[in-house]
This record gives C-alpha cells, sequence and structure tokens, in this order.
C-alpha cells in the first residue's frame, strides 16, 4: 500500500524573477491617480536641444473606458519640448502598480505616420523610458532612450 511522505512538500512558488501580477487599480479615476515619473536621458538622436543628461518628466494619469477597462495618458517633457502626448494625444496600454511602489509599465508602438503621436515606452519597473518617432512627427525623425529616476 501507498504510505504518504514524513516531511509534507510545499506548494510550488513562482521564479524569483518574476514579479506577481499587480492589482488593478481603483475604478473610477479617469483622468487622475496622477504618476509623476522623473527620468534622464541616456540617449538622444535627432533632436539637438535635448541632449544626454538632460530631465524628462512623464505625468501619466489614468483613464477609464466604457468596457470597463482603462488605458493611461501621458504628456512627456524632455527639456523644454514635449516629446509625447499633446492634445487628444498620449495613449497606451498600461498596468499600473500600487504597491510597494506606484509603477507604469505600458507602451504605443505607432509613431506619426500611424496615428496622431511618436512611439513610447515606459517601464518604470525596469528603469526605462523610450520616446522615437518618423520623419512626420512634429520633431522629424527622433529617437530618446531614458533612465527612470523615480515615480512620485
Amino acid at each position: 500500500p501507498w504510505v504518504p511522505p514524513t516531511t509534507p512538500i510545499a506548494p510550488p512558488t513562482a521564479p524569483p524573477l518574476m514579479r506577481p501580477a499587480p492589482p488593478p487599480a481603483p475604478g473610477g479615476t479617469t483622468g487622475t491617480d496622477l504618476r509623476r515619473v522623473r527620468a534622464t536621458i541616456t540617449e538622444s538622436q535627432g533632436l539637438a536641444d535635448v541632449a544626454v543628461g538632460a530631465s524628462c518628466v512623464a505625468d501619466v494619469t489614468r483613464h477609464d473606458r466604457e468596457d470597463g477597462t482603462f488605458w493611461c495618458n501621458a504628456q512627456v517633457t524632455c527639456g523644454s519640448r514635449l516629446l509625447y502626448g499633446g492634445a487628444d494625444a498620449g495613449f497606451f496600454q498600461c498596468v499600473l502598480y500600487d504597491s510597494p511602489r506606484r509603477d507604469v509599465v505600458g507602451s504605443d508602438a505607432n509613431t506619426t505616420a500611424e496615428d496622431r503621436d511618436a512611439a513610447f515606452s515606459l517601464n518604470t519597473v525596469g528603469g526605462s523610458l523610450e520616446i522615437r518617432d518618423d520623419a512626420s512627427g512634429t520633431h522629424g525623425a527622433m529617437h530618446v532612450l531614458a533612465h527612470v529616476d523615480a515615480v512620485e
């Protein structure tokens, strides 16, 4: 007959590098829940007045959709230039973390030729911000990479 083991078997755990899924952000917060992301440019191409070492600020807000989901809006200024966002622009698919930090992870892969704004990627968990655009964008063809310094 079968004999149970003498030491209990521990339940499996997630691999150490995987983060658990974040809890959903609370509902009813359209246009609020501001998360200010501060970053420092590490690479810049195509923008003479936005140099390596310049600061970027990304103001990210949550916007509810009619279907019960949400997306985010970002208005990103580097130096004195608005590089992503603008009136009725700057929306992207996102995940909002509420604990232990108020992190944001998301992206908009389309450049101005495909929609109304530059392509954008933000991962405050991994510490990266990227903005790129094609020649039809407000600032022409450009590419900016930055390291996230803080999320407030």
